[in-house]
């Protein structure tokens, strides 16, 4: 808007890691993940982010990660869509000043997020890292915001969810734009509920595998062909799983399972496209929307 714009001057790093991007990985060309690189700055990557912040010294820093579909808004079934996190400038996590004032801006994107998905905003885990680019952020004054694009329901693309974090974004620069952000309104940053690992891509429930009542959790693995990204779903879980839930779930009524056609035992790390529940097909191929 224009009030952002007469307020604000952006500066936007589209991509920090354009051959990890490339090829699907968060480890650069050279194998290092830049994001525990920002203190030994060993990469190209990360001494040209450095010098950018030096030379501009931002008075915001908005940090853009990507979230797997296991978290949860706290211990629920809730996903998390999208998660915030004010980064620590030390291992004690302090609530100091800089803090505060990133905690006040995530307290106003998630008031609004509450309204379109309510329960669906969680906080990240702020363990110090000093070698994160967040955290080092922090311990050079500048107050941080992480954001995690996460999962929303059938939306394994993030195009939903890239909407509520393009509008959480705009909330927060309209916010900046218009107050003072002095971090006296950070409390009810604390009432957002910690991400948890409560879901799995897929659950089958109550089947009979070598004659053993048991779920079976599945998650997709994300892998890159021919420039597309494939989601193969592997089983990770063999056990009773009433404390998780799936993004979707088969109803087995203790029938026994089958993976497909002789493609293999079922066991954890086995890919398994379709199953059999005595005689009846079940798929758990990922569908584009």
């Amino acid at each position: 808007s224009k009030t952002v714009l007469d307020a604000c001057t952006l500066y936007i790093v589209p991509m920090l890691n354009p051959d990890g991007a490339q090829q699907y990985t968060r480890l650069n060309y050279n194998a290092v993940d830049l994001n525990r690189d920002a203190q030994e700055q060993t990469q190209a990557e990360s001494v040209i982010f450095r010098a950018l912040v030096k030379r501009i010294q931002p008075h915001y820093a908005f940090n853009l990660h990507g979230q797997r579909t296991i978290f949860s808004a706290g211990a629920t079934n809730h996903s998390a869509t999208v998660s915030f996190l004010a980064p620590a400038g030390d291992v004690e996590r302090s609530i100091t000043p800089i803090r505060q004032v990133a905690m006040e801006i995530i307290v106003r994107m998630n008031a609004m997020l509450q309204e379109v998905i309510p329960n669906q905003v969680g906080r990240y885990d702020d363990g110090f890292n000093v070698n994160c680019v967040g955290d080092t952020l922090t311990t050079l004054g500048i107050p941080t915001i992480l954001f995690e694009a996460g999962h929303y329901a059938g939306d394994y693309d993030r195009e939903v969810t890239r909407s509520y974090i393009f509008n959480a974004l705009v909330t927060a620069l309209e916010y900046i734009s218009t107050h003072d952000s002095i971090g006296n309104q950070y409390e009810e940053y604390f009432s957002i509920p910690e991400n948890d690992k409560c879901f799995y891509d897929i659950i089958i429930r109550d089947v009979v595998l070598e004659d053993k009542n048991v779920d079976i959790a599945i998650q997709y693995t994300e892998t890159l062909h021919n420039g597309a990204i494939n989601f193969v779903p592997k089983i990770v879980k063999i056990e009773n799983l009433d404390t998780f839930f799936g993004h979707k779930e088969f109803l087995g009524k203790k029938r026994k399972i089958a993976n497909y056609n002789d493609r293999g035992d079922l066991k954890i790390g086995v890919e398994m496209l379709k199953f059999m529940l005595n005689d009846e097909v079940f798929s758990v191929e990922q569908t584009k929307n």
